[in-house]
């Protein structure tokens, strides 16, 4: 996702995900995703050991780039409303891909806890997020 200078982002369906979200929010039942984690195993969609090496090698091409044009690289995982587990398998293994890229300027936030007006959802930070995020970054004033 791309973030504009001012920390905004563009995303049409924002307006309908954040309302449909905060209803979910007020009615004390907020959605945990489409997906439960036994599905998520079931389709290999969950981050895991063999995933570790293309991840950093994708992150170190990323960094060279960003280098070879002065353009400095910040990765960034963005947070859930509801805080992540960091203790499953796959978290742990996307732990260890992110140590290994030590000398990366890395921001994890997956188990940051912030207010339900920084998300669209239960999964997607929305504009006042990225704001924030590079505010604490000295990226805007």
């Amino acid at each position: 996702m791309g973030i504009r200078h001012d920390g905004s982002t563009h995303d049409p369906y924002e307006r309908e995900r954040y309302a449909a979200f905060f209803r979910e929010v007020l009615d004390g039942r907020p959605e945990r995703g489409i997906f439960t984690t036994e599905e998520l195993k079931r389709r290999g969609w969950l981050f895991g050991q063999a995933d570790i090496e293309p991840l950093v090698r994708a992150m170190n091409k990323i960094d060279t780039v960003g280098k070879r044009n002065n353009t400095p690289v910040i990765f960034v995982t963005l947070p859930n409303y509801i805080p992540a587990d960091l203790g499953t398998s796959h978290h742990r293994a996307f732990s260890q891909a992110l140590a290994e890229t030590g000398h990366l300027n890395v921001v994890d936030h997956r188990n940051k806890s912030l207010p339900a007006e920084y998300f669209n959802d239960t999964q997607h930070p929305n504009n006042l997020y990225f704001k924030h995020l590079l505010k604490s970054l000295s990226l805007l004033p």
